[in-house]
This record gives C-alpha cells, structure tokens and sequence, in this order.
C-alpha cells in the first residue's frame, strides 16, 4: 500500500482546510509506515491516538465554518464526519486492547479520507469561497 501523496487532486485551495488536511495525512502515513516496518503496536496505537484526535479537531473545525456559512450540505456532510469517527474510534479501541491493525483497515481509511477530501470538502470548500466572496462585497 502506497502513502497518501499531497497533489493539487486533494488541494481544496483552503488554505486553513489544506493545512489540516495535510497534517491528517502525514499521521496516516506515519501509522501506515509504522505498520510497515513492523514497529511495535504502543508505537502504532500512539499515532493512531493522534490520527484519531487531530481528525476530531479538524471536524469540528469544518463544523463551524459550515455552521457559520450557512452550508446547505452540512447536515449530510457532518453525519460522514461522525461515522467516520465511530470507526477510528473503534480502531483504536481495539488496538489498545491489543487487535492488530490490518492493511485492509488502513487501505479503507485512506480511500475514506481521500474520496472524502475529493467530493465532500471540494464542495464545501467552493462553497466557502463563495461565501468569503459575498462578505467582502
């Protein structure tokens, strides 16, 4: 399985959004990279822990500026952040109870994250921008 690599396919042109995508991604490929090297699991739990905070901060994130732009899609959007969560957290409940984390998990979070970035924040992302547009005007 390949790292997640930062191109302009999963650039919104958010520059706070891009930012925490970014660090999103490097903990996955941190966690993936442990995986790979066989690193012991405290090391993989550890940045799954982080994988699974960071992720939380940057929906909540997400959340506000949906909420405070009004964003049609919002409803939708916030439920797939919300399950996605339930599964991390899951994850990483398991792996504190010693379940060993399979490359058929990370390859779903990875697909996750990457479609999610590709279609659901693109759209919210445009929308932003819209938004950010009118209140200049």
């Amino acid at each position: 399985m390949d790292p997640i690599i930062w191109d302009s396919s999963i650039q919104t042109g958010h520059r706070v959004v891009d930012l925490q995508h970014q660090a999103i991604f490097k903990a996955f490929n941190r966690l993936l990279k442990a995986m790979q090297q066989g690193k012991g699991r405290d090391e993989v739990h550890r940045t799954l822990v982080f994988l699974q905070d960071y992720t939380q901060r940057h929906f909540s994130m997400e959340e506000e500026l949906m909420d405070q732009s009004d964003y049609p899609d919002m409803s939708q959007h916030c439920t797939l952040h919300h399950e996605f969560i339930e599964k991390v957290v899951r994850l990483t409940d398991r792996s504190e109870r010693g379940a060993t984390v399979t490359i058929a998990v990370m390859q779903f979070l990875k697909d996750w994250l990457v479609d999610h970035v590709k279609v659901e924040d693109m759209r919210l992302t445009r929308h932003l921008a819209q938004w950010e547009a009118r209140a200049r005007d």
